[in-house]
């Protein structure tokens, strides 16, 4: 492998030679028969899809500082918040326990159900259609304030209560479940109001700190030989991985699992199915990078997974932090005139805005990363945003130290296979 990839210059270095960057996910060659008429019609989808970006950001402060005013009757990662959005509204839960404020919610899911019981089929029937008028004039207000798109990634999934545009089809839910099945199933109404009230009050006193995960014991599948987690990454084991890492973003992933090869994944793009290997990915939840080993896997592609899932794990929060980082990435590429090409590229056609800024920020941290020279050359304005993120947010990154920590690491494997 060779180490140059990991230098970082200044802009009166630049070397203008410049490398085709490889797509994470290794796709199969598209079919020579596509024709300039389906490519026309990508580019186009594309130049549109950069249009829309441009024009949501220019209306996201005022997007966010809605959800801010509102944030009390918004909670996205309920029981309830999802059904809501399966139906194209937002997730507003915490309006319905304000409307049923006067029976018991306190964690007694039977004594909530017989409070409900006790008020009687109509009322229990007429409060719920009430909370349904009003998280279809809530719905409504948010689509005014532009809180979607752009805003909505911006404002980060954890607190995002719009419906992904593209992820679900109200059309295809019946109606009847949302008007009639849930006020008639006490216990599930029960459920949703305890849920409600005790996930936002969790919530609102949960003090979120960005990449302040503790350090988990990394795992290794069974399948996995020890020597080759040896020859691998040395005697350190996989922990070394960590040490690549700026000082400050270490706290990004809590836990690093190693798992042995398997089948390939059918994805479409641009119109087209390809076959991609798969390499690794990151659990938001756990904040937990999976890596993938195989037999045929280069360390440069084991390098490329884990900067790119870093991306992702940068910004899998909600905090101020993780705003800032993602409002000021979506300026970049508002500059920049274009959408990221490759990988991402696909994504933004296949899967829309939100998801397609996701990869963009986690393929731009892969480049940024291991190929800052090109990196630089071909993405000016992503390059200098990235820079600027990590000289403010991370004091200790110093990209000289970590080129040399990278080539070391580098050497040394080209040294074990060498012996």
């Amino acid at each position: 492998m060779d180490i140059s990839f990991i230098e970082h210059v200044d802009d009166e270095q630049l070397d203008v030679k410049g490398r085709a960057f490889q797509s994470l996910a290794r796709a199969e060659e598209p079919d020579q028969a596509s024709e300039d008429h389906e490519e026309k019609r990508v580019r186009e989808r594309l130049a549109e899809t950069h249009r829309l970006i441009v024009e949501q950001l220019a209306h996201s402060n005022k997007a966010l500082q809605f959800f801010e005013d509102n944030k009390d009757s918004f909670f996205a990662i309920g029981n309830l918040g999802p059904i809501l959005m399966s139906y194209d509204l937002v997730a507003c839960g915490p309006i319905l326990t304000h409307l049923f404020a006067d029976i018991p919610i306190n964690g007694d899911t039977q004594q909530t159900t017989d409070a409900l019981r006790n008020l009687g089929e109509n009322e229990v029937k007429n409060r719920w259609l009430a909370f349904l008028t009003r998280a279809q004039e809530l719905t409504e207000e948010t689509n005014r304030s532009h809180l979607a798109g752009t805003s909505s990634w911006i404002l980060g999934q954890e607190k995002n209560p719009c419906p992904i545009c593209g992820h679900t089809d109200a059309s295809s839910f019946d109606p009847a479940f949302l008007q009639e099945t849930i006020p008639s199933d006490l216990d599930a109404l029960a459920l949703f109001l305890t849920t409600e009230r005790v996930g936002k009050q969790i919530e609102t006193d949960y003090e979120d700190t960005w990449l302040a995960n503790n350090r988990e014991p990394t795992e290794i599948d069974p399948d996995i030989r020890q020597e080759d987690i040896q020859r691998i990454f040395g005697p350190e084991g996989v922990d070394a991985l960590y040490r690549l890492l700026p000082n400050e973003l270490q706290g990004a992933i809590a836990k690093i699992r190693i798992i042995g090869p398997r089948l390939n994944k059918a994805v479409e793009a641009h119109g087209e199915k390809h076959q991609i290997n798969l390499d690794g990915g990151f659990d938001k939840d756990e904040k937990m990078l999976l890596l993938i080993i195989s037999p045929e896997q280069s360390m440069e592609r084991i390098l490329e997974t884990l900067f790119h899932e870093l991306g992702h794990a940068i910004i899998t929060g909600s905090t101020p932090i993780d705003r800032d980082i993602r409002q000021q990435f979506a300026q970049s590429i508002a500059v920049s005139g274009h959408l990221q090409p490759g990988y991402a590229s696909g994504v933004y056609d296949s899967e829309g805005i939100e998801r397609g800024l996701e990869e963009d920020f986690a393929e731009s941290a892969r480049q940024f990363f291991l190929y800052p020279r090109e990196f630089q050359v071909e993405e000016p304005q992503r390059y200098r945003t990235f820079y600027q993120i990590l000289k403010k947010y991370c004091p200790s990154f110093n990209p000289r130290e970590l080129s040399k920590r990278l080539a070391n690491f580098v050497q040394n494997i080209q040294d074990r296979k060498a012996a």
